[in-house]
């Protein structure tokens, strides 16, 4: 898909949710910020810190993205190597990620039943001894990651807290919850809860639910911008987003957050 007038502006500590209908040009805006597809002269620019994303080596470039692609990625290895293959991280930092996403508690729960007695107090980790073993394995980060045993779900949360560890300036998840369980959706909702207030965020999103908390919501339809704003903005529109969020049932939600939104500015006004 060829983007065109595509003009998008991502601060640092904002959530920017990026919908539209199958094939309007979404992941290609993210082939071109990761430059798996390079601009061509004439084409535009894309700039990170005001410094054109072609003019530096793709290895700096992508050092400072993290990407979350729609398929999981993980290796046959612990949890600890999934998240953090050069051991550069803290057990502390892990779990605390694993907290963030909601899979601290399927690999810590079987901590207190392990036969071996293995103590919190090391790590939460437990030896595996092969596939046929019980489920006192997944009880801390030497718990080796099996499609066999772990739910597409958990292992895209997996991904997930992976995504979140990397130091990065900017976060691109796409369609991160068009295969997963509600966790993640959920998650997604908290917004600058789970990603901070330092880093942007580039959500392609499939399911609406997921993204009325954002900062900002931008409409792309055949390569260009057609809607973009607050929630209250782009549902004020009337436009391709409000047609959509009415046939699947979700304007309830949407004014929900939006009366939410409206308590919050009173009750702000009122402090002053």
């Amino acid at each position: 898909m060829t983007l065109k007038e595509l003009n998008l502006t991502v601060s640092s500590g904002s959530s920017v949710a990026l919908v539209g209908p199958s094939g309007s040009g979404k992941s290609s805006i993210k082939n071109v910020l990761f430059r798996f597809n390079e601009l061509e002269q004439g084409d535009g620019s894309i700039k990170l810190d005001g410094i054109r994303v072609d003019r530096v080596t793709l290895s700096k470039l992508r050092a400072q993205l993290s990407l979350l692609p729609q398929s999981t990625s993980c290796f046959t290895e612990s949890v600890r190597y999934n998240l953090d293959a050069l051991g550069r991280l803290s057990d502390a930092e892990m779990w605390s990620v694993l907290d963030k996403v909601g899979l601290s508690t399927r690999l810590r729960r079987s901590v207190s039943s392990d036969p071996k007695g293995a103590s919190p107090n090391k790590g939460h980790s437990t030896q595996y001894h092969g596939e046929g073993n019980n489920e006192s394995t997944h009880s801390g980060l030497d718990t080796i990651v099996s499609r066999s045993r772990w739910s597409q779900g958990e292992l895209q949360l997996l991904c997930f807290a992976r995504t979140l560890l990397k130091p990065c300036k900017v976060f691109f998840l796409d369609e991160p919850t068009s295969s997963l369980d509600p966790r993640l959706e959920w998650q997604l909702s908290r917004g600058k809860d789970l990603f901070g207030t330092e880093r942007g965020v580039l959500v392609v999103a499939h399911r609406l639910e997921s993204i009325l908390e954002f900062d900002v919501i931008v409409v792309v339809i055949d390569g260009s911008v057609r809607e973009i704003g607050s929630l209250e903005e782009v549902w004020e529109k009337k436009g391709w987003f409000w047609e959509v969020v009415r046939k699947g049932g979700l304007e309830g939600k949407v004014k929900e957050v939006l009366r939410k939104r409206s308590d919050e500015r009173q009750k702000g006004l009122n402090k002053v």
